[in-house]
């Protein structure tokens, strides 16, 4: 048996931005439409798990994949080549990398994420677009030792800090954790005090020990695992089919 103190949790933070995920390289089977499109260039800053880049011309490789990790560490989002980052956002054309599935594939091969792309012709040039999935929960995401996010137009390293809450990530609040495991139930009404308690509440105090365990359990003060409810029961299972044999021989006779 644990006693764990209960706890209220927060209500959960809205999800991150999550592409469409698929086992392909290539998103063109689902092009973005010119509303969506329009939609990505009216967002209103690069921190809604988007960067803009105008790479007329060209784009440095090294650094689409350290975007690709800062994206990911962020939570997922996409990269956009061939527009403006400024608001208001017009598409200007990209020129950089002319067989996108070459270059996803060798980010796969850097970071082991699987991105998805997609090239849009516009009437004004070609769009370029990079989905970057998330992170695995608990994993920051590293390029050559690199742990980067984004600050304002600018990659740099996270701190110890940003770190640890991924690396914390799914792991159970201190407040969860169990105060004391393996208590016997004698240990767990000397722990407690359960007149106190009852007191504040104004109900009176259970008769037998097992009804007393039984609210604690309920209110979240203690956690019974399985393998004790099932030891339990089998136990009480037992001792049923011993009290009727005495009555079963005794209808023989």
């Amino acid at each position: 048996m644990q006693w764990i103190a209960p706890s209220e949790k927060d209500s959960a933070p809205p999800p991150a931005f999550r592409p469409d995920s698929r086992g392909c390289d290539s998103a063109k089977d689902r092009p973005l439409t010119d509303a969506e499109l329009n939609a990505l260039l009216d967002v209103r800053s690069e921190n809604e798990h988007i960067e803009f880049k105008e790479a007329k011309n060209s784009f440095h490789f090294e650094k689409l994949v350290d975007y690709c990790v800062a994206l990911a560490n962020e939570g997922g989002g996409r990269m956009v080549l061939g527009v403006t980052d400024k608001r208001p956002r017009k598409v200007v054309g990209t020129l950089a990398f002319e067989l996108p599935e070459k270059k996803v594939a060798g980010i796969h091969e850097r970071i082991h994420l699987k991105i998805l792309w997609q090239e849009i012709t516009h009437a004004d040039g070609r769009v370029l677009v990079f989905d970057v999935p998330s992170r695995p929960v608990g994993h920051p995401l590293h390029y050559d030792g690199r742990y980067l996010m984004r600050v304002g137009e600018e990659l740099v390293a996270m701190t110890p800090d940003q770190l640890k809450r991924i690396l914390d990530e799914g792991r159970p609040e201190f407040i969860d954790l169990a105060a004391k495991s393996g208590c016997t139930e004698e240990t767990v009404v000397s722990l407690l005090d359960v007149q106190g308690y009852f007191d504040l509440r104004k109900r009176p105090l259970p008769s037998t020990r097992t009804e007393l365990i039984e609210t604690l359990v309920g209110k979240g003060f203690c956690h019974i695992p399985a393998e004790a409810i099932h030891n339990a029961i089998d136990a009480a299972i037992t001792r049923d089919r011993s009290a009727m044999l005495p009555e079963a021989a005794n209808r023989e006779v």
